[in-house]
């Protein structure tokens, strides 16, 4: 199957993330996915959607909060947009942030072209280094959004997420964690600690001693990041998200099956005290 591809559109006063894929799928399943809110589980986040043009659109970011969008353009299963404001907090003025799905069917049996375009229509180019960090992000969920289709297609999907701030509960602008002493350490890196650092994507993979068992198959290894697939059971990201200044070591099960929920509920606890355990 064809690589997942990237590039950021800029003309015209617009600065855009582009990410394009190719999915094996039926464009009414996609569209499950993309166009209502339990879809949205199952890739990026637990989500909202209101149906039909001028719908909202609510997604939940765990410890980041939530974004809040109103539904622009509505074709299933073709086309879904919607424009989020306020992005920058309610102090400055922005345009909106705009985020679209496109489902494209070739015909003749070939893949879905699934392209996902975020970011602004208007006043890019002063905004642009608070849309190009998105990126590698986007990326990482179309690169979900195919693995579920490819892997788990059809499943219902819950999600645990454990996201555990270093220094504590204030705001963290550097890349250290405090220790006793009120020092400022290294940031573990979370895939080197599960043992997962030197796998290659593609490769069988198992967690280190120590760590809540798995064993799967690593589907990508970014700078700082982690991805493992168990077969039967979902999909684990290891790794640092950032927002603004703050930094969140976070741990992430897209989990499938009719048992997900009750799998995602028990799972939360043993991943977020070993994370804790790494900044004692």
């Amino acid at each position: 199957m064809d690589a997942i591809t990237d590039w950021i559109e800029e003309e015209d006063g617009r600065c855009l993330v582009v990410v394009e894929a190719r999915i094996a799928a039926a464009a009414e399943a996609v569209w499950e996915s993309v166009g209502t809110g339990p879809g949205y589980t199952a890739w990026f986040v637990p989500a909202e959607v209101e149906p039909g043009e001028g719908g909202g659109v609510t997604m939940h970011h765990g410890s980041f909060g939530d974004s809040e969008g109103t539904i622009t353009a509505w074709d299933p299963p073709r086309r879904i947009s919607y424009d989020e404001g306020g992005w920058m907090g309610e102090d400055t003025p922005v345009p909106p942030w705009s985020t679209e799905v496109e489902v494209e069917d070739p015909g003749d049996g070939a893949p879905l072209v699934v392209r996902l375009t975020s970011g602004l229509l208007e006043d890019g180019p002063r905004w642009r280094e608070q849309i190009l960090p998105t990126r590698e992000g986007w990326v990482g969920a179309v690169r979900m959004l195919r693995e579920y289709h490819t892997h788990f297609a059809g499943l219902p999907a819950a999600q645990f997420i454990v996201q555990v701030e270093p220094g504590g509960n204030d705001v963290v602008t550097g890349v250290g964690s405090l220790d006793d002493g009120g020092v400022p350490g290294p940031v573990p890196d979370l895939a080197e600690a599960a043992g997962l650092a030197g796998v290659e994507a593609g490769r069988p993979a198992v967690t280190a001693p120590g760590v809540p068992p798995l064993a799967g198959t690593v589907i990508a290894r970014d700078p700082g990041s982690v991805t493992l697939r168990v077969d039967g059971a979902g999909i684990y990201e290891f790794g640092t998200a950032e927002f603004g200044p703050t930094r969140m070591l976070t741990v992430r099960g897209y989990l499938y099956g009719v048992d997900a929920a009750e799998r995602a509920a028990a799972e939360e606890r043993p991943w977020r005290d070993w994370v804790e355990s790494l900044l004692r």
